[in-house]
């Protein structure tokens, strides 16, 4: 079936360069289904991928251009569809360690997706035998999708189409797909030439109504500004400081995450009124970033300023591919020595951010993409980002922490059952880390992405968030011990990354 990306899709296209490819990962990690043999089920695995194939169109589907991009890009089926392409068998050397897998994650993420083929790659990784907590035998699944395919709200309908419920798997037809939600497949041949410049031609014809109608829900949403002005906080006029996170990005990037307590989130939740789960983690991240800019000597005097994604997905559409995402600027407090109080900035600041999200009804992200010609989108793009003008300028976040909720009842693929889900996502100029929240079974995980060469210490980092967990706990249990806590937490990391050094 072909289909037309919107603007927004295009501009992730846009924006890829050899330092910045632009996917988003889910990594998911399963209990071993034999721990007698300690092997994942790899011909099972495959066998799941190419029997769903029709359960989401982005598996299919690969990018065709328009000549001198005169247009957005268009989605067709790929009538040479090839899963050798897409799903891949690796293992980690041993002993199997979190850090081997960090580092392989990493490598695996730096590499962008081949444009020639459907924008997705799979990766089953075995060896995960000397990590705390998993089983030997566990192996993972990491998944590469692009943006312009995806947001992170979109990726959950191909992890959808790849579990069960169950142990075991639901019957087969036997014809290449599920006897559940079957769809036939939809193979059309590619454009022509011509047909894609006449559609050019009519789009282009329509791009100064588009102008024409931002403006107005700009002017719209200035207006709902001003009008709840004095309801405000600091969450919308933010003067964003530059970290060592704000240049350009390099090739190389590296990946960590830490496991979070429901409980001790719930508790911090339950002492702190309105304050939701999403706050607690924005606060655990700001208290990682002041704990790792401070050891540095480069925490800022302001407040540092996060990109909260938000989901812009009616039901009606849950069901499809794409970008359906607004952002929402939070202050992360991190001037703030006191954890308990800067959780009160957080919570005030994303009630009042969700306030200004509903008032514009629409995303303005979605709008610019919409607005901008195409040829001019994707050269101006390309010209900013190679010029390196995109980390001169003064960056609009710090860093981005998106929530991807997950399942909360246990999911199987093949048979194994999946025990942790964790995510990876894009860096870019001027924002050189990206921390994932990802849910599965009321349980949480903070996972991030960074430029290596703007976090060369990963392991350190995730002593910091460790850290940052203990001391808003233990902030909210008593004041009397709360500087001590927190210096004790900070001590213990650095001479724990010492001594692994």
């Amino acid at each position: 079936m072909i289909e037309q990306l919107t603007g927004l899709d295009s501009l992730f296209l846009y924006g890829e360069a050899g330092n910045t490819p632009m996917h988003i990962a889910p990594l998911l990690v399963y209990e071993a289904v034999d721990k007698k043999e300690g092997r994942a089920p790899i011909e099972a695995i495959r066998r799941v991928f190419q029997e769903r194939l029709e359960r989401s169109p982005i598996f299919r589907r690969k990018l065709v251009p328009v000549p001198m991009n005169l247009d957005h890009p268009y989605w067709v089926n790929d009538e040479n569809f090839n899963l050798d392409f897409h799903v891949s068998h690796i293992a980690l050397p041993k002993p199997g360690s979190w850090r081997q897998l960090c580092s392989q994650l990493a490598r695996l993420h730096a590499e962008p997706l081949d444009r020639n083929r459907p924008l997705w790659e799979a990766y089953v990784i075995e060896g995960l035998d000397d990590i705390d907590g998993l089983t030997k035998g566990s192996f993972a699944l990491f998944i590469k999708v692009h943006h312009a395919a995806a947001d992170g709200a979109g990726s959950v309908q191909i992890l959808q189409a790849i579990h069960d419920l169950q142990a075991k798997p639901r019957a087969y037809n036997g014809s290449g797909a599920t006897t559940l939600d079957r769809q036939p497949a939809t193979i059309e041949g590619m454009p022509t030439t011509s047909k894609l410049l006449s559609t050019a031609v009519r789009n282009s014809l329509r791009s100064p109504l588009r102008l024409v109608n931002v403006a107005r829900r700009s002017l719209t949403s200035s207006v709902n500004d001003l009008m709840h002005s004095n309801r405000k906080t600091q969450a919308v006029q933010l003067k964003v400081a530059r970290t060592r996170f704000s240049a350009t990005v390099s090739a190389q990037r590296v990946f960590g995450a830490v496991n979070l307590e429901t409980e001790r989130i719930k508790e911090i939740r339950s002492l702190m009124k309105g304050a939701t789960a999403n706050d607690v983690v924005l606060a655990i991240v700001a208290g990682g970033l002041r704990q790792y800019l401070e050891d540095k000597n480069e925490l800022p005097q302001e407040s540092l300023v996060s990109g909260v994604p938000a989901n812009m997905r009616s039901r009606s559409s849950e069901s499809g591919g794409g970008n359906e995402v607004s952002v929402m600027r939070v202050p992360m407090a991190t001037h703030i020595k006191s954890p308990l109080k800067r959780l009160k900035v957080i919570s005030e600041a994303t009630s009042v951010a969700k306030e200004e999200l509903a008032s514009r009804g629409e995303s303005i992200m979605s709008d610019i993409g919409e607005s901008i010609p195409p040829l001019v989108a994707s050269l101006g793009i390309r010209a900013v980002t190679e010029a390196g003008l995109i980390a001169r300028t003064r960056p609009v976040f710090n860093t981005i922490v998106s929530n991807v909720p997950g399942a909360q009842i246990p999911h199987y693929l093949a048979g194994a059952r999946l025990v942790q889900s964790l995510g990876a996502a894009p860096c870019w100029d001027s924002m050189g880390l990206f921390h994932t929240v990802s849910s599965y079974e009321s349980s949480f995980a903070i996972s991030f992405q960074a430029c290596q060469a703007m976090l060369p210490d990963p392991e350190f980092y995730e002593h910091c968030l460790d850290a940052a967990v203990v001391e808003l706990y233990e902030y909210t249990k008593t004041s009397k011990r709360r500087d001590r806590v927190s210096d004790r937490s900070l001590r213990a990391a650095k001479r724990s990354v010492r001594e692994a050094a």
